[in-house]
């Protein structure tokens, strides 16, 4: 990941380059006199963080990396490997993340002012090699199944991705795409 070595800054400003030079492609193609009617369109509409599941929640860099990025990607939360954590301690972690961010001025994804972050909790399940699925994890003490929702939050991200798939496409256009061109612009 990002936050592993010494290099975090620079993995951070990495991320940041990548999103900006999608904005400055497509900026640059919509300023054409010719352009290309089939500009299949690669601006970066949702990044999504997976907060480290050793760490129980996010960390300093992880903040750093959502404040610079919330004012120009829509952004989610997901606490991945959720099947190691009792429904409580899901629970306090989605809690404690999503006060982090009302703290640090985070927005994310789908949340108005003064409202809590939606965090998700997520895992995958062990490959199943009759339908090659990963529905599915077989634990100790049972069987935790990835469409579960009391084992997992997968069915309620699918169907938020799934609804909100305009809106990622239209908020991403509008606001954040806007404001670099804005700026661009501006500066010429």
């Amino acid at each position: 990941g990002y936050g592993t070595d010494r290099n975090t800054d620079t993995k951070i400003k990495q991320i940041e380059i990548f999103i900006r030079d999608r904005y400055k492609s497509f900026l640059l193609e919509e300023t054409k006199i010719q352009r290309d009617p089939f500009l299949e369109d690669s601006r970066i509409h949702l990044m999504v963080l997976f907060a480290s599941p050793a760490s129980k929640g996010i960390k300093d860099y992880d903040i750093v990396l959502l404040r610079l990025l919330s004012n120009k990607v829509n952004t989610l939360v997901i606490i991945p490997k959720c099947d190691y954590y009792t429904a409580e301690e899901i629970q306090v972690q989605k809690r404690k993340i999503s006060d982090l961010l009302k703290l640090n001025n985070i927005n994310t994804f789908g949340v108005e002012e003064d409202e809590d972050a939606y965090v998700f909790a997520l895992f995958s399940g062990e490959r199943n090699p009759v339908d090659s699925t990963y529905k599915e994890r077989i634990l100790p003490h049972g069987i935790a199944g990835t469409t579960n929702e009391k084992h997992s939050d997968y069915i309620s991200f699918i169907s938020m991705l799934d609804k909100a798939r305009e809106d990622l496409l239209d908020l991403t256009h509008t606001h954040f795409y806007e404001n670099y061109r804005t700026g661009m612009l501006s500066d010429q």
